[in-house]
């Protein structure tokens, strides 16, 4: 029987080595738009990847991001390479612009796109690596809650209030704005909070 060829197998080695190193760190950012929901800052994220990467003697993977903006959206694409093997992996997250199109905007979407990207890699939320949320296996089981209306309200005139475009509902993976769980309002919150203060480093 032929096996099938595995691409990467060193990079994907040398990554899953990292996970077992990496620590979840304490969330350190407070939003207010969101009942001062704690979340891990850029820096952070970079600082735990880092050390997870190297094994105490050099560094394994390094990694880099690259921005791509484009007429609607900014993100990043990361590029990880095994730095013994040469294998490299990369990965994409883009992120709406909503009304605006400034520099700023633009640095925001960047910012959070790379902080996605983090989580994302090591599974940061999930029962395997996510220490600060109290789960049980029967909670991950359940669909997410569905947010009260009276922070459904707060959060969509804060919108209005603030000429912020409906399609970060889509970014969000909100079909219905009358009817969003509790993890989409955390985070639909925290992406009006970085437009609000984009546009207030502007000035």
């Amino acid at each position: 029987m032929e096996h099938t060829k595995i691409l990467n197998l060193e990079f994907w080695k040398a990554f899953a080595e990292a996970k077992t190193r990496f620590i979840t760190p304490e969330k350190d950012k407070k939003n207010s738009f969101a009942n001062d929901h704690m979340y891990w800052s850029l820096e952070t994220l970079n600082d735990a990847a880092r050390k997870a990467f190297h094994d105490g003697e050099q560094t394994k993977i390094h990694y880099h991001f690259e921005d791509i903006n484009t007429e609607d959206q900014a993100g990043v694409s990361i590029w990880l390479v095994h730095l013994d093997s040469g294998e490299t992996h990369t990965q994409l997250c883009m992120v709406d612009k909503g009304n605006g199109r400034t520099a700023q905007v633009v640095g925001g979407c960047y910012t959070y796109a790379k902080r996605y990207i983090l989580t994302s890699l090591f599974a940061i939320g999930d029962a395997e690596s996510d220490d600060d949320g109290n789960l049980v296996e029967e909670e991950d089981k359940k669909a997410p809650k569905k947010a009260t209306k009276a922070s459904i309200k707060k959060a969509l005139d804060l919108m209005k209030k603030e000429k912020i475009n409906s399609r970060i509902f889509k970014i969000c993976g909100i079909e219905n704005a009358d009817n969003i769980n509790t993890e989409q309002l955390i985070d639909l919150n925290a992406k009006i909070d970085a437009t609000i203060k984009s546009r207030k480093e502007e000035f």
